[in-house]
């Protein structure tokens, strides 16, 4: 079976620049190791080769590779150094994985409704009240009462800490 083809990344010199830039900068950790990740990639190295020299997994390299070539559109309608900066550690430090289906004004309007009701039954039937009467009232599209449970035990948590 072949390997599959990793990802070609090409760089202009500022976008090299800034990538550099971003990788010795002290803030985040995660988006300098990201931005040494592309360099190595327009480098030619392989992904094997990548993961080894910044001990992170292949599949994860090949992520944020891919990750990458899919938003170099963005850094490339770019019109200053700071607008370059800030456009490459927002796509090196968005995090991987699914997209969070409610907005802070979903969640607050789904803890307002739990408030309104108070806890008369078990937590998963009061989870079911709570769900429908978001969708009901056009707040979500849809959720299931185990993500309501998330989203009010997270509530609590933000609220007492």
């Amino acid at each position: 079976m072949a390997t599959p083809t990793a990802t070609p990344i090409t760089l202009t010199d500022i976008e090299k620049e800034v990538l550099k830039h971003v990788a010795q900068t002290k803030g985040n950790a995660k988006v300098g190791l990201r931005a040494r990740i592309i360099l190595y990639a327009a480098e030619g190295k392989t992904n094997t080769a990548i993961s080894q020299e910044v001990g992170m997994s292949i599949t994860q390299v090949g992520t944020w590779r891919k990750k990458w070539a899919e938003s170099v559109e963005t850094t490339q309608q770019s019109t200053s150094w700071e607008e370059l900066v800030e456009k490459t550690e927002a796509i090196l430090s968005s995090k991987a994985g699914r997209p969070k289906l409610c907005e802070q004004q979903q969640v607050a309007q789904i803890v307002e409704i739990s408030c309104r009701y108070p806890q008369q039954r078990s937590k998963h039937a009061q989870n079911e009240l709570i769900a429908s009467e978001a969708i009901n009232r056009g707040i979500v599209r849809k959720i299931s009462p185990r993500s309501v449970g998330r989203l009010l035990r997270k509530s609590v948590l933000a609220a007492t800490s």
